[in-house]
């Protein structure tokens, strides 16, 4: 029974990280989208944009990766991705998030955000090369 629920939730969180991807590909194109259309003629927040909408992308991307992988690896290497996808969703959320805030608003705090954003994308990075290192078997 513990294992059933073990794997239940592992699901629920496969179904958590593939929606948060999913989110994170729409609010990268959203993004974009607003920056051709709306945001003209200020080259600083058309710059912030891009910036945001093109790291949400690569790392909504990463994470259908993660989802993929988090099926076929277990044990520490299983772990090191589990650290991995929500490290890339913290980072969408406060690195993008941040950028975005800056761009649109006045609320000049929010560049604050950015640099955690960006260090979780790092680490996401680096537990992504830990699950690699200690993978014992690929079934790819």
């Amino acid at each position: 029974m513990a294992a059933g629920a073990g794997n239940e939730r592992k699901s629920a969180m496969r179904r958590i990280w593939l929606a948060a991807a999913g989110l994170g590909g729409f609010g990268a194109v959203l993004i974009g989208a607003v920056t051709d259309h709306i945001v003209t003629g200020n080259t600083q927040a058309t710059r912030l944009m891009n910036i945001s909408s093109q790291f949400a992308m690569y790392h909504s991307l990463g994470l259908l990766a993660l989802v993929v992988l988090s099926e076929r690896l277990g044990g520490l290497s299983g772990r090191l991705i589990q650290g991995a996808a929500w490290l890339f969703i913290a980072g969408i959320i406060l690195f993008s998030g941040s950028l975005v805030t800056l761009a649109l608003t006045p609320f000049a705090a929010a560049a604050y955000g950015a640099p955690f954003g960006g260090t979780a994308f790092m680490l996401g990075w680096l537990c992504l090369i830990g699950a690699a290192l200690k993978a014992r078997a690929w079934n790819l």
